[in-house]
């Protein structure tokens, strides 16, 4: 009889249960929550990640040795300002309580984190291309078609050879001399005000 106890009372510490769900709720927000299960889950040195999921806030572990290891999982749920952890366990006897170290090892890993400074983002460093706050985007340029008569013709824009006719011109806002060249034909010029986004024709006629 005193060994038939000895067994029973065995058992009740070895054997898993069905799979129970314990609810705690904290004070803090889930996001912050959910740092300290991933602390627990990846540095206690005492669980097994089976399987995570960001947006959702659940992850699977394993629990115990590889003779007998115990699949447990948990899910974070808004509770207005704060947040309820959910611990599905397969495992419940006297000498081993899953949910509850879970628990006490996030517990530990939320004080941890809370206890750490927030790091320190640096500003970026500035470049020749940053410009200074408050400075005024460059308007947006004007386009000119160019074409001469004959075709093929130099093409100057405000002392500077651009190509040839016919040609395709960007050009900043504001006043420009254009001049078209050709080797036996009079030199042509004409002064133009370009308009922010505009487009023009111009045609330049050669002559002799």
């Amino acid at each position: 009889m005193k060994f038939a106890i000895v067994a029973v009372w065995s058992l009740s510490l070895a054997l898993p249960a069905l799979c129970n769900t314990h609810k705690d709720t904290y004070p803090v927000p889930c996001s912050e929550l959910w740092a300290a299960v991933k602390d627990t889950l990846r540095n206690s040195g005492n669980y097994g990640i089976v399987s995570t999921d960001e947006a959702g806030m659940t992850a699977s572990y394993t629990v115990g040795n590889t003779l007998r290891q115990r699949t447990n999982s948990v899910v974070l749920n808004s509770q207005g300002t704060g947040c309820e952890m959910q611990v599905q366990s397969t495992y419940r006897g006297l000498a081993h309580d899953d949910a509850g170290d879970f628990k006490n090892r996030v517990d530990q890993s939320l004080a941890k984190l809370k206890a750490s400074p927030p790091p320190v983002t640096e500003p970026p460093a500035a470049t020749a291309q940053t410009k200074p706050a408050g400075t005024a985007p460059e308007p947006a340029k004007g386009i000119v078609n160019l074409t001469s008569n004959p075709t093929g013709a130099d093409v100057a824009v405000d002392g500077s050879f651009v190509g040839n006719t016919p040609a395709v011109l960007k050009l900043a806002p504001g006043k420009h001399t254009m001049q078209v060249k050709m080797s036996g034909y009079k030199d042509w010029s004409r002064e133009i005000t370009v308009q922010s986004e505009s487009e023009v024709q111009l045609a330049a006629n050669l002559e002799k």
